[in-house]
Parts: C-alpha cells; sequence; structure tokens
C-alpha cells in the first residue's frame, strides 16, 4: 500500500489571493454614541419648538402668561404622546452613551457608584447644552 503524502501545495497563497487593505478609520463607541445622542437632542429640540409654534404661533409670552403656556404645552406634550416617545428615544441614547462611557465594577463602594452617577449627569448636561449652544437656542425657564 503506498503511503499517503498530503494534498499537493497550492500555486498561489492566501496573502497573493486576499490583498491587505488599508486599515478603516476607527469610530470609538463614545464617539458614535455622543453623536447618537447629540442627534436625538437636536430632533428634542425641533419636535418641541414645532409644538411651542403650533400652540402659541410667534407671539411673546406676556408677564404671568409664562406659566400657564408652560402648563398647555405640558399637557399638549402628554396628550399626544410625544413627550413619552421623546422619553423612549432620549433613553435610548442615553444608555448607549453610559454604556459606552462608564463602567461600574462590582466592588465599587457607594460614593464611588454616586460619583459615576454625578459624572454621567454632569457629562450628559454638558453635551445637551453644547448642541443648544450650536443651535443658539437660548433657554427659557418657563
Amino acid at each position: 500500500m503506498a503511503k499517503y503524502e498530503g494534498p499537493p501545495a497550492p500555486a498561489r497563497t492566501l496573502n497573493e489571493l486576499l490583498p491587505k487593505r488599508p486599515p478603516t478609520a476607527a469610530v470609538t463607541p463614545t464617539a458614535a454614541a455622543s453623536g447618537a445622542y447629540r442627534a436625538e437632542v437636536k430632533a428634542a429640540v425641533a419636535t418641541l419648538a414645532d409644538e411651542y409654534v403650533s400652540l402659541f404661533g410667534d407671539a411673546k409670552p406676556s408677564g404671568g402668561d409664562t406659566e400657564s403656556r408652560r402648563k398647555k404645552l405640558i399637557f399638549e406634550l402628554n396628550r399626544s404622546g410625544q413627550y413619552a416617545a421623546l422619553k423612549e428615544r432620549l433613553k435610548a441614547v442615553v444608555l448607549d452613551v453610559v454604556k459606552a462611557q462608564y463602567v461600574k465594577q462590582p466592588d465599587m463602594s457607594e460614593r464611588e457608584v454616586q460619583a459615576l452617577y454625578d459624572d454621567v449627569y454632569v457629562s450628559l448636561l454638558n453635551e445637551m447644552h453644547a448642541v443648544l449652544r450650536a443651535l443658539q437656542v437660548r433657554v427659557v425657564c418657563l
């Protein structure tokens, strides 16, 4: 019986068949998550502005009218379901940002966990304010 010698050597190597490609630009999860958060904040601002204009037009509020306008806007957002939709969309992107940037270790003390929550809150607010500044929106307390 003849001894098995295995398959013949290939004519071309794998490297010859599949040439090397240049490396792709790496997108960090943090940058992608922050970009999604910023885009969602812009969409939320546009939605709120559209709803405000549809309710009140371009008229500026008078002295005591601000509180009633705020209540009417909140009522309409809740009634139409826009508030819940905005909240759910923002919740999804906030979770992505938190998962990408922050990791809670199982052996963290309560103080360290609270510091982590504080850092998350501050960074999300800073991102939101950056978006608002870019849109040149003046935030008025209602």
